[in-house]
Parts: structure tokens; C-alpha cells; sequence
């Protein structure tokens, strides 16, 4: 029997060839497994900016959420945040394709979410993001909470979802070279994690679609229906949102709201431990043209259910006399750009019942332009309690161009001027 064997078959210079060979395999590619592991200082290129989101694991605890830790003294300033996102140019000019991570974590005490409402303007684009770094260095939230970027269609295309989260990405890349502090970028790494693009309708209700803006010539006519319908939303619908009504929580910032200065307690965790129905940045007031009618029709209400009047009076806000003036006077309204809202408390069968009729008597939304702040005020004092409802304005709070003082003036218009200055 005829014995093979290796010698006889491959030349000793051949086989040593081949080890060599294999060895150097080998050897090259732990070596770029173990380069490809370390930190580098260079920004992530766009490809691997999509290879980062795409290859993220799912947040499973809070762990990833650092302990919060005062800004360093030399912190940006609101007006230096923002530019540093306007110098990107015109969002829409360029839009990359990058996926977002579907899975959120879920493992908090209470449920709760952040709320932006998306303006598609370049510039609010930019605020948003802006805004949303502002809690990242001032607010020391103890979970890493959803944060629910609204928008009734002009976000439905994923190329601007993607090229949003890619700016946010980029922005973390800038302070990482800027020598950033580390916590401050793992909270806004957990941040793009957290980013959910929720879909709302704000479309009219029938009538209001067939009398057209010409038919109904309602205030604010050059932005009916869409800001009409925004303040319909805030105020009714955003209880009865698939995504929102079984929460506990939300907390809602608008596209321009800033938290300039560092905050001593997360304001969803303070309002879930004394048991609050509501938190608002201050009470102001909403000017009488844009509140038509807004007495008559509490009025009709409370006479018509026992205890809303006195309720009324024991939280500041009575019904006054019927006089000539009244339908266009000024109302006693929340400066609600930034809310805390316990949810099932607006769920409740008499709030609900209350923010039915409203919603049934659609003239005042798309007519007179109600709008959420007045409502809301409102809402917490037709049925809530003094003790339920807190007013947060000992911090300072930063809404479109102007500063609002962290101070509770008495007599504050909804965009934080006080009234000698509207």
C-alpha cells in the first residue's frame, strides 16, 4: 500500500510559504480589530455617522443617563448654541439618509416623555436642537426620558428625520474636539437615542374645511388653520394621542425655549413626587382679542356643573360680572411654552367631559383663535385644586427673542413681556 505524505506532496519551501502567509492574516487582522477600538479625536464622516445609528444597541437602563454635574463656568450662552447650528446653512440644502434606532428604554419609576412641536422653518430647526442642548447642560433629569418630536407632515420624509439627528451628531462631534466635559456628551448621546418622530393631524374639523378662510375670516387669518389647529391640540388632543394618553408625564418645550442657566431639580421628577396636576413657567395673560367669548362659554359650563365656579374663585381666577367689556377682555392665562402635565388628571371623566364640549364648539378654535395658554389656565382652575397646580418661575427661561426674568411678574403677556412693553 502506497503511503502519501506531505513532504511527498508539497515541497518544504511551499509549506513554510504558506504559514508565513497565514501568520500575516492572522496578525493583520487583529491588528485592525484592536485600531478600530480606540477613541479618535477625528469627526465621524457621514458613512460612519449611518454606521454608528445603525449599529447602536437599544438603551436597556438608565445607566447609560450620567449623574448630572454643574457646566463648566465657561458654558455657551443661549445666542452661542444657536449660532452654532444656524452656521450649518439652510437645513434643507443637503440631506443625508440615516436610520434611526427604534427601540427605547422603558425601565423608569413613572412614564414620561419631552414634547417639541416641529416648525419646518431652517431656523426653528436649528432652535429646536438648540433648545434641546440647553437641557442637556441645565437640567438635571434623573431618567433619560423619549423625547417626542411632534410634526403634522412636513417631517413625514425620513431624509429630514435622519439629517436632523445627523446635525445633533455632528454638534456632539464639535464639543467632543472642543474638549467638552464628558457627561454632557453621553447625555446628549443618549438624547439621539431617545428621538421619535410622532406624526399628529392637525387637520380642521369638516365645517371649518368647507367655510374656508374667506367664508369663516378668522383672527390670525394668514396662518389658519395650522396654528389654529396647534392650539386645538395643546389643547385637547394631545390627552388622546395613541402616544402620549398612557403616560404619566409630559413635559413640553417649544421649538424656541431655552434653559439658559442650570436648574436645581428635574421638573417632571418634582412635579411625579408631589403628586402635582400641573407645572407651569408663570400665569400671564392672553390678550382679549384672541379670547371672543372665553368668559360666556366657562360661564355656560360652570352653571351647569356644581363646583367648577367655587373652584374657580379658590384658585384666583372667579368668574366676573357680565358687563359690555367682557367678551374682549384680557384672561388670566399660563405661559405654557414649558408645561408639566400629569396626564390621567386631564383624562379624568369631568376633564374630559370639559375638553369634549370645547372641542364640539370648533368656532372657538377656528374663528377666534382660542388658544391653549388661556385654556389651560383655565382647565387646572376649573377642576384642580390650588394645592395641585405649582408655578415654576424661579429659574430663568429664554422664549424667542427676549428673556424672560426669573421673577413671577404679575402682569406677563404669552411672550414674556410685560405689559407696559406688548
Amino acid at each position: 500500500m502506497a503511503v502519501f505524505t506531505t513532504s511527498r506532496l508539497y515541497p518544504r519551501g511551499v509549506i513554510l510559504v504558506a504559514i508565513w502567509a497565514l501568520l500575516l492574516t492572522v496578525g493583520t487582522v487583529f491588528y485592525q480589530l484592536s485600531t478600530s477600538c480606540e477613541p479618535s479625536n477625528e469627526p465621524r464622516s457621514m458613512t460612519s455617522l449611518r454606521s454608528l445609528v445603525t449599529s447602536r444597541k437599544p438603551t436597556k437602563s438608565a445607566a447609560m443617563w450620567p449623574a448630572f454635574a454643574p457646566s463648566p463656568s465657561n458654558s455657551p450662552a443661549v445666542e452661542d448654541i444657536r449660532q452654532s447650528f444656524a452656521s450649518s446653512g439652510n437645513f434643507y440644502e443637503s440631506l443625508p439618509v440615516m436610520p434611526l434606532a427604534p427601540e427605547k428604554p422603558t425601565d423608569a419609576p413613572y412614564s414620561a416623555v419631552i414634547l417639541y412641536m416641529l416648525d419646518s422653518r431652517a431656523s426653528r430647526v436649528w432652535d429646536t436642537l438648540a433648545s434641546l442642548e440647553t437641557l442637556a447642560r441645565n437640567v438635571p433629569f434623573e431618567h433619560p426620558y423619549p423625547i417626542l418630536f411632534l410634526q403634522s407632515g412636513d417631517f413625514d420624509d425620513p431624509v429630514l428625520q435622519d439629517a436632523m439627528v445627523a446635525r445633533w451628531l455632528e454638534r456632539i462631534d464639535e464639543l467632543r474636539l472642543a474638549s467638552e466635559k464628558p457627561s454632557i456628551l453621553q447625555r446628549m448621546e443618549t438624547m439621539a437615542e431617545l428621538i421619535e418622530f410622532v406624526r399628529v393631524d392637525f387637520t380642521p374639523n369638516h365645517e371649518a374645511l368647507q367655510a374656508g378662510v374667506e367664508g369663516l375670516k378668522p383672527f390670525f387669518p394668514t396662518v389658519w388653520p395650522g396654528y389654529h389647529s396647534m392650539c386645538r391640540f395643546f389643547t385637547v388632543e394631545v390627552f388622546k394621542h395613541p402616544r402620549i394618553r398612557d403616560l404619566d408625564y409630559y413635559m413640553r418645550m417649544d421649538t424656541d425655549s431655552f434653559m439658559p442657566k442650570e436648574l436645581a431639580y428635574d421638573p417632571i421628577a418634582l412635579a411625579h413626587r408631589r403628586g402635582l396636576r400641573y407645572l407651569g413657567r408663570a400665569i400671564g395673560f392672553d390678550d382679549g382679542v384672541a379670547c371672543r367669548g372665553m368668559w360666556d362659554f366657562v360661564e355656560e359650563f360652570a352653571d351647569a356643573h356644581p363646583g367648577v365656579a367655587e373652584r374657580l374663585a379658590r384658585n384666583d381666577l372667579p368668574i366676573p360680572d357680565q358687563t359690555p367689556d367682557r367678551i374682549t377682555a384680557p384672561i388670566s392665562a399660563w405661559y405654557n411654552n414649558f408645561e408639566v402635565a400629569h396626564v390621567p388628571s386631564f383624562r379624568r371623566p369631568d376633564v374630559a367631559e370639559w375638553l369634549k364640549t370645547l372641542n364640539t364648539y370648533w368656532r372657538g378654535f377656528y374663528v377666534h383663535r382660542w388658544g391653549d395658554a388661556g385654556l389651560r389656565r383655565f382647565t387646572t382652575a376649573m377642576f384642580f385644586e390650588p394645592e395641585e397646580v405649582r408655578e415654576l418661575c424661579s429659574w430663568d427661561y429664554f422664549h424667542r427673542v427676549e428673556p424672560y426674568d426669573a421673577t413671577c411678574a404679575p402682569e406677563v403677556d404669552m411672550r414674556g413681556r410685560n405689559q407696559s412693553r406688548a
